[in-house]
């Protein structure tokens, strides 16, 4: 159930991820140069200038940072900025990138985000961003094919909610993506080998109905045990039929069967669908209701699914000004466990605030109660949202969570990490990601409000979390700074 924050409580003050007595915000020159941190826990800003080589000295300090800068082994969390938009037509907002995905395996991680947000939907094209040796250095581009902003260029003028999966089995990394325009809809899947040199996408859906079809996410079963290893789903809402759909390829995103319906709740409103697969070749598929979350089953690969049933209610509030909603974001860890995680106002006695949650199952048919992740106090209008979970494919129990926060003031934003070794019985204490937190007037504008994008991202690389996350710079010259930044030391 949505609901919207009392404004008393908006206009209470309070302190925002304060840093320790005596930190100093630096940032650094344009131009590029030298720049030497305190011997207290410094923040330091080194983004879109020349390049820079970066010491911090004593102290935990955090350093948002370009691939190109040097860093020092002294400084202990570090964000870079890993794409920013290059697009300048006029029907996007410049420069704006949001809404990142990403999906580790082995030393590979591979993000995708919007790049060039149209106030109206979509965007100019996807990017990624790709590492091939655990974060230490980083490739990025723009998907071929895709719109007629893309080089070479596509049939679209806009795409939307980029998504990432490996397929083991074929060696094949993949992005999924919403293509369409006033008359078209189509689902794009792009594929590489690499994570770096991608092909001309594949069209999984071509429909001629207008915008009838939102949020595909992508996933691939990648337990060599499962009757179904191989098997890649593209999983989105048809608002047409008020259906979920599923669509299954078994040759690396080549081709892809027909749509599957999951039998649902009358009447019932969906969106925000996250397919997980166990080790057993289950495919679950967990989206938000209107005013529950939700979930359908296939044991058959794809080709049939039960009537989805409710697994738990969910109550959230609208953070004030930013387009934001409580779709779950969903992995599996190492023992197949299920763990997803939303923004809920349920564990507080008058909905005051939006915290995180999350549940585990086993089976993905018994569930946990949901149980708050504790990432700060219960202070009337605080927000935590836009929970990006990942879980280590190679460590049973070990998830991370990457999120924002916004403080009673409503004045500003910032992101931070939580980790937890034992499956959320026990949490590490939250990170802070970001040097500087963004000012919402920052963001790109959207129909729906000002936009970091509907979910985000963390991924484990041997291990590692390498969360993702849109952050924003203040504006130069008219033009936003928007862009997509990883967090690759300091998480740990």
């Amino acid at each position: 159930m949505r609901r919207l924050l009392p404004a008393a409580a908006i206009g209470l003050l309070a302190v925002f991820l304060a840093g320790p007595a005596g930190a100093k915000d630096i940032v650094a020159p344009p131009r590029g140069g030298a720049v030497v941190g305190t011997n207290k826990a410094d923040r330091i800003t080194a983004v879109d200038g020349g390049a820079h080589t970066i010491r911090c000295k004593a102290g935990r300090d955090i350093v948002m940072a370009d691939p190109g800068d040097t860093v020092a082994a002294d400084c202990e969390v570090v964000s870079l900025q890993v794409s920013r938009d290059p697009y300048r037509n006029a029907t996007s907002q410049h420069q704006t990138q949001v809404e990142p995905d990403s999906f580790g395996f082995g030393s590979t991680e591979v993000t995708a985000f919007q790049s060039g947000r149209i106030s109206g939907g979509g965007a100019s094209n996807i990017g990624w961003a790709t590492t091939t040796d655990g974060g230490r250095t980083w490739k990025s581009g723009f998907l071929p094919g895709t719109t007629q902003f893309s080089a070479p260029p596509g049939a679209y003028p806009r795409v939307s909610d980029p998504a990432v999966a490996y397929d083991a089995k074929h060696a094949i990394w993949m992005i999924s993506g919403l293509a369409f325009s006033p008359q078209v809809n189509a689902m794009l899947i792009s594929r590489s080998r690499d994570g770096t040199a991608w092909d001309l996408p594949v069209e999984a859906l071509h429909s001629e109905r207008n915008l009838e079809y939102d949020k595909e996410w992508i996933a691939c079963d990648n337990w060599p045990q499962s009757p179904y290893y191989g098997n890649c789903y593209l999983t989105y809402a048809d608002f047409g039929t008020s259906k979920l759909m599923t669509q299954t390829s078994r040759d690396g995103g080549l081709t892809w069967g027909p749509q599957v319906p999951s039998p649902l709740f009358d009447n019932d409103s969906l969106n925000g669908a996250q397919p997980v697969i166990q080790p057993d070749g289950k495919l679950v598929i967990l989206f938000s209701g209107r005013t529950d979350l939700a979930e359908s089953i296939s044991t058959a690969g794809g080709a049939t699914f039960t009537p989805a049933i409710t697994i738990v209610p969910q109550d959230f509030l609208d953070v004030p000004r930013i387009r934001s909603s409580p779709f779950p974001s969903a992995e599996v860890d190492a023992a197949g466990t299920i763990f997803a995680a939303w923004n809920d106002c349920g564990k507080r006695a008058n909905c005051t605030g939006d915290d995180l949650v999350f549940i585990s199952s086993r089976n993905g048919e018994t569930w946990t109660q949901p149980k708050r992740v504790p990432t700060g106090p219960f202070t009337a209008g605080r927000f935590t949202f836009t929970p990006g979970l990942g879980a280590d494919f190679t460590r049973a129990g070990h998830i991370g969570i990457v999120y924002y926060v916004m403080p009673p003031c409503a004045c500003s934003i910032g992101a931070s990490y939580i980790e937890s070794a034992t499956g959320g019985a026990t949490w590490r204490k939250p990170q802070r990601l970001d040097s500087r937190p963004l000012k919402p007037s920052w963001l790109a504008r959207t129909t729906l409000g000002l936009m970091t994008g509907d979910y985000i991202s963390n991924s484990f690389v041997n291990g590692v979390p390498l969360p993702v996350f849109a952050f924003a710079s203040p504006p130069v010259g008219g033009s936003l700074r928007e862009a997509t930044f990883v967090t690759v030391r300091g998480t740990g």
